[in-house]
């Protein structure tokens, strides 16, 4: 059985896995999609015209033909298309989501509609001069999104009448989610919250909206918005906020297109997304949601998100005692260092202006007393015009340094202004112009007098904040562009970050923290992309070993080993050690409580993973893959409500992460949703490939279809074995078809092939069938796993 699916991309999938062939060529989806989403029969000269608009008639009649013979020949049916002026498709050879989403509306089942609802229609394809067919889809897209978005109006309606005031919020917050500059939704928003008794959380949802309303539009909200925000200042004034209502199941709902990362089973060390450009001749309509999604990330963040936060605090202190709490108001020690502009405009400049950030962002970071925002959410925000306010309720910062490089000859200028997002008052602000050479003592003379601003008890006293210690300065610019392109995460660059860092390193041998950089991405290399770790290990657990020989106080050099070490040395006692002393070192290193609380995870201890976990979302609140991890530890924990509102942001900042996906196809089936499940299962496999198609049998399997999920896994099986398969999705499928024994030989694959994802299937849910067999405590004793 075929399947179109339209909503979020447009793809083609045989049997719950995505196909690949000739079908897929942009035209024939094109003609498969107008047909899936017309109301009824279009006529062939409907077709021709939105087609092949440029041909004569009688070119595109003949070209229409044989596409609509190539089809039928390729999908192995005469009577796929039924009709012979006018054309439908054949219901029982080919469904589409489109098509399930008018009956869904049609009937009334709301949540079956919100479930489908993946994203925007036909989001990010386009066919090359057609025009027609660009506006047909454009009016398309704006319909089934007002459909969604009724759908949703629905749900909460009927949540709130019945008295379910949390469900509410959530089907409010997704609605908001399609569209962050409707003010209409967003005071329903601010209603729903009022009535949840979070006064406080809808005034942050008021503040930003009105900032990206001032700053997408030049607009300001009217008179009922104003009213409605007077009203919740004054109740907040009468009164301080209840108790918060109980969490609520979370809403199916993706507001974003495809675009992370690249191997996402291990995209939890990547701190970064890279964003692929735009093909010659695509319609602008993804620009302008790729824009839309980047409001919508930060509205859901600073003002929707606090309430998600304040959910999951109330949520997991249920559950784990020693999570961290983020404080209610940003504490004038906190701070947030943005991307320095390079004021000239030369690209060439990039690397040396983030290099410059990132520098100080690591050397304010190791001070005691300020809480520095990690580097992922600050350039997260690179570029975007925000204005401080918004930027400091979003990342929950007391105040923002802002600043710009310029490099004239041996020349440089460095501009830095400290803002106090209270009152958006200057706190600090220096200009320095000194010799390229002076960059070193620019950034320290930075840092001390950002420490002493912040820090005014410590009276003027000079802090020593540690740098970079290196000789020249065309090493450190080599650096600078390793720690740049390491940033980007994609293989390519990661692969220019290692050419870089290795002539740091050939031009300084004491160069600790090239060194360090080198290990970090060498093992990305193999994380999230195609380098053999039998390549890439040796050498970066080498660079790893120099960098801390030089400096035994730099964390970044002993959270490098200790990934190695827990990832594919399942050596659990080292990693420990040496995660441990990286956050002893540099409690402000988001990266290093990071990869802590996920080893601590994998090995089963919960409420220290969470504790870590929760401290790195505080240092890097746009973080993606925390996020993902933190939803990860509730999914382990059988907590599924609580899982999601964290997966679901992590999807919202990285829309193509596809480890995201998948643990949101796990939470689901924990909730028995299990629509919503597969229709989680197949947007990872989608966006990946089809490497992951054997987490959709898995979900056949696990949702009562396992004839349909044993036909997927034994037609994966038989593909030619070129093509990898990841053994734990592998092995997960046999589980949940009952095969044990063939789940267990599976996972004797990964362990000879020491794959990244054997370390988290002692806290898998899906192998919990698999502990009470004695070849389960065999095979965690073989990985170095306690029971």
């Amino acid at each position: 059985m075929f399947r179109l699916r339209t909503f979020g991309g447009l793809t083609l999938e045989r049997d719950g896995a995505p196909y690949a062939g000739p079908a897929t060529q942009r035209r024939r989806l094109a003609l498969l999609a107008l047909l899936a989403a017309a109301d009824g029969a279009l006529s062939r000269d409907r077709l021709m015209a939105l087609l092949w608009p440029e041909a004569d008639p009688e070119r595109a009649r003949h070209s229409l033909d044989d596409a609509l013979s190539a089809l039928r020949r390729e999908l192995r049916s005469d009577t796929l298309f039924l009709g012979v002026a006018s054309l439908r498709l054949n219901p029982e050879l080919i469904e589409s989501d489109v098509a399930d989403h008018a009956a869904a509306i049609r009937q009334d089942d709301n949540e079956r509609a919100v479930a489908l609802y993946a994203g925007p229609f036909l989001d990010g394809f386009y066919v090359p001069a057609a025009g027609d067919f660009e506006r047909w889809a454009s009016a398309e897209r704006a319909r089934r999104a007002l459909a969604h978005a009724n759908a949703l109006d629905a749900l909460a309606t009927a949540a709130a009448a019945r008295g379910d005031r949390a469900a509410s919020v959530r089907w409010r917050q997704a609605h908001v989610g399609i569209d962050p500059l409707d003010t209409a939704a967003c005071l329903r928003l601010l209603e729903a919250l009022r009535l949840a008794g979070s006064h406080a959380h809808a005034l942050r949802v008021a503040r930003v909206h009105e900032a990206l309303l001032r700053e997408e539009l030049g607009v300001a909200p009217g008179a009922e918005w104003s009213a409605a925000v007077d009203n919740l200042r004054a109740e907040l004034t009468r009164e301080p906020d209840p108790a918060p209502v109980a969490a609520a199941a979370p809403v199916s709902h993706s507001i974003a297109p495809a675009q992370d990362n690249a191997e996402q089973v291990d995209i939890s060390v990547s701190e970064g997304t890279h964003v692929p450009t735009a093909e010659p001749g695509r319609a602008p309509h993804r620009k302008k949601w790729t824009a839309r999604v980047l409001a919508s990330g930060v509205l859901l963040l600073a003002g929707i998100g606090g309430y998600g936060a304040w959910r999951e605090r109330t949520a997991s202190s249920r559950t784990v005692a020693t999570t961290t709490s983020a404080p209610a108001v940003a504490a004038r020690t906190s701070i947030a260092v943005l991307p320095f502009a390079h004021a000239d405009g030369a690209s060439s400049d990039e690397p040396f202006a983030d290099g410059l950030t990132d520098e100080l962002i690591s050397a304010l970071s190791k001070v005691s007393g300020i809480r520095v925002t990690g580097r992922t959410s600050a350039f997260a925000l690179k570029g975007r015009g925000l204005n401080v306010r918004t930027i400091a309720d979003t990342l929950g910062v007391g105040s923002v340094l802002e600043g710009s490089v310029r490099r004239e000859g041996d020349r440089l200028r460095v501009t830095v202004q400290l803002v106090s997002a209270r009152d958006n008052g200057v706190i600090w602000a220096e200009t320095y112009d000194r010799k390229l050479a002076d960059v070193f003592a620019v950034q320290g003379e930075i840092a001390h007098a950002i420490t002493n601003a912040l820090l005014p008890t410590l009276g003027g006293r000079v802090v020593q904040v540690d740098g970079v210690r290196v000789r020249d300065l065309a090493t450190y610019e080599q650096y600078l562009k390793g720690r740049y392109f390491a940033g980007r995460r994609t293989p390519g660059d990661l692969r220019r970050a290692v050419g870089y860092f290795e002539q740091a390193v050939a031009n300084d041998s004491t160069f600790a923290q090239a060194y360090a950089g080198l290990a970090d991405a060498r093992v990305l290399l193999v994380l999230l992309g195609d380098s053999p770790p039998r390549d890439e290990l040796p050498r970066a657990r080498a660079a790893a070993a120099i960098a801390i020989r030089l400096d035994p106080t730099l964390a970044e050099a002993h959270t490098a080993l200790g990934n190695i070490l827990e990832a594919f040395d399942w050596d659990a006692a080292a990693a420990d050690r040496e995660l441990a002393r990286a956050v002893e070192l540099d409690p402000g290193y988001a990266t290093a409580q990071l990869y802590h609380g996920i080893h601590l995870l994998n090995r089963g201890h919960f409420a220290e993973a969470i504790a870590r976990l929760t401290q790195a979302r505080i240092l890097d609140p746009l973080s993606a893959p925390v996020r993902m991890q933190l939803g990860r530890a509730y999914v382990s924990a059988h907590r599924p409500d609580v899982a999601l509102p964290f997966l679901q942001s992590a999807v919202e900042l990285s829309p193509e992460f596809t480890a995201a996906h998948l643990q949101i196809g796990d939470a689901y089936l924990q909730q028995h949703n299990y629509a919503s499940a597969l229709t989680a299962f197949r947007r990872a496999a989608a966006l990946n490939g089809g490497r992951d198609s054997a987490q959709i049998a898995f979900g056949l399997a696990a949702t009562g279809q396992r004839d349909s999920a044993a036909r997927l896994l034994s037609a994966l099986l038989a593909e030619p074995p070129r093509r990898y398969l990841p053994p734990v999705p592998v092995a997960k499928a046999f589980v949940a078809l009952g095969d044990m024994d063939a789940a267990f030989r599976w996972l004797e694959r990964g362990l000879d092939q020491r794959a990244a994802q054997m370390r988290t299937i002692k806290v898998t849910p899906a192998f919990d069938p698999l502990h009470s067999d004695p070849r389960w405590a065999r095979l965690l004793r073989r990985m170095n796993v306690e029971l």
